[in-house]
């Protein structure tokens, strides 16, 4: 190992890695700092002393005190000089001890946070419904007694109810005081927010609402919001809700993305249809110059759709659809595409994930539901909305255990670009057939999608596999025919079904 390299290259070098140490897959509105991003960084510092002079004399370095520990805060703080800060606290737990954040511990936690505010340009807080409107009060406070707060960007995340500090905001509370802020997240406040509590926010130009709509507009529900430089925009609520607070959003132009999440309200195709016409057509950059009519095309877009099939009493299908501007055939884009529409089937993972996507660069869309539907009900109502021959990606989880060759022959249709497909739960001789080349009206070979490249099939049964090939078209004589005919896959995953039955 090289320790001699010259002290600015070594700077260069902490600084990156620095910044490494803090990536967890998690969005900036969701990471905290911990004693895991504290230790993989000071580690650095004692290799030698040439390493430690180094990083002890680039203050930028230390702009990320982990508020885990009073003497290593204060270390940070100091050894930070006067660069902007990143702050972030997890204010629900005395780790040492395991007890809830008493009003005495959070004063001592939350005070370097209060204290550093003129020079914070981003802050993440996770805590209960008390504190997080002290906070709030703190961040008014001081951005009326100084000319203008750094800060940039702010998330406030209530985890849990309880806790001490106030219930109710003063009408006089409002975000618009800190002039600089351009990206906001709050996520399942409780509190009785002001009506106008985001109003003329000036320099916003990102904003996600979690669970939160209902309190920002109980008792005021037409109460209009300014927000001139708004163009993200991603909400989490219930479909009616999230159309009423688009209404109220007064905006200077188009937005660039809108994401609408909604896991837990039964809706009707009629719905569906009628919520997206009434704001992509009218609030995205698709509906500039006169809206657009239905199903929307999606020109210079690629999507990425996944479908989790179920059923109790009644079929359902739970979807979430994301389309993003490409101008080229972006690889990156599309194994990103991917990964988030996998990553969404799994509950825990989709709030991460959906504000990752409202963070990206380019403009898009995103939209979840549950339908009360089969497959072949779905489909239907999907074109209506959007064309699908966007879609690149698609994953399908048959919790049912019903989507026939039939199905896939249907949908393979409605999507002659997809280039990456997984299923799980699903059979690789249920695709086969669907997947085949087979002879046209004018006698020439065609080949379903042809343009698909991976092909991942999750919790396969091999044992029924067996059985099935010998009565039927195998996959494996499907590709083979694929590949001779021009369309080979450049990847093939299997994965066989554990021993409790449960696929990925």
């Amino acid at each position: 190992m090289n320790t001699n390299l010259p002290l600015e290259i070594l700077a260069v070098v902490f600084e990156e890695y620095s910044v490494l140490v803090h990536e967890d897959g998690r969005p900036w509105q969701l990471h905290i700092c911990d004693k895991v991003c504290l230790q993989n960084w000071i580690c650095v510092t004692h290799v030698c002393r040439q390493w430690r002079a180094a990083a002890l004399g680039c203050s930028v370095l230390w702009c990320r005190p982990p508020l885990v520990s009073h003497q290593w805060t204060k270390e940070f703080l100091s050894r930070s000089t006067n660069s902007p800060l990143i702050m972030s606290a997890h204010l629900i737990t005395d780790h040492l001890f395991m007890q809830p954040v008493t009003e005495t511990l959070y004063r001592s936690l939350v005070q370097p946070v209060t204290e550093n505010l003129y020079r914070t340009r981003e802050l993440v807080v996770e805590t209960t419904a008390g504190p997080l409107g002290e906070i709030l009060v703190d961040l008014h406070r001081q951005s009326l007694c100084q000319k203008s707060l750094p800060l940039e960007a702010l998330s406030l995340i209530r985890v849990e109810a309880g806790g001490w500090g106030q219930d109710h905001l003063s009408p006089d509370i409002r975000l618009c005081s800190v002039r600089g802020l351009t990206r906001l997240h709050l996520s399942n406040t409780t509190h009785g927010l002001p009506p106008d509590f985001l109003d003329e926010m000036q320099s916003l130009q990102e904003l996600s609402l979690v669970h939160t709509i209902w309190c920002l507009q109980e008792g005021q529900r037409n109460a209009r919001i300014r927000l001139p430089r708004l163009r993200r925009l991603h909400l989490t609520e219930n479909l009616t809700a999230c159309r009423d607070y688009v209404a109220t959003l007064e905006l200077s132009g188009p937005l660039d993305y809108i994401g609408i999440e909604d896991d837990y309200s039964h809706l009707s195709p009629h719905e569906l249809v009628s919520f997206a016409k009434n704001i992509f057509s009218t609030r995205h950059v698709i509906g500039q110059g006169g809206g657009v009519e239905l199903p929307t095309t999606l020109d210079g877009y690629v999507a990425a759709l996944s479908i989790t099939l179920s059923r109790s009493y009644i079929h359902q299908v739970q979807f979430h659809f994301e389309a993003c501007q490409s101008d080229a055939m972006d690889d990156l884009l599309f194994r990103a595409l991917f990964e988030r529409a996998i990553s969404r089937t799994h509950k825990a993972s989709t709030e991460s994930v959906n504000l990752t996507a409202l963070s990206e660069p380019y403009a898009g869309l995103y939209t979840s539901g549950i339908l009360d539907l089969r497959i072949s009900q779905f489909m239907p109502s999907m074109i209506t909305l959007f064309s699908l021959n966007s879609i690149v990606c698609l994953y399908i989880v048959d919790k049912a255990h019903d989507t026939a060759a039939s199905d896939f022959k249907a949908v393979f249709k409605l999507m002659p670009c997809l280039r990456t497909l997984a299923v799980s739960h699903i059979q690789p001789h249920s695709l086969a057939r669907p997947l085949a080349p087979y002879q046209g009206h004018n006698g020439a070979f065609e080949i379903p999608v042809p343009q698909l490249r991976e092909l991942t099939i999750d919790c396969v049964d091999f044992s029924a596999e067996k059985d099935h090939a010998q009565s039927g078209l195998s996959l494996a004589e499907c590709l083979s025919a694929r590949s001779a005919r021009g369309s080979p896959l450049d990847k093939l995953l299997l994965i066989p079904c554990t021993e409790t039955g449960d696929g990925r």
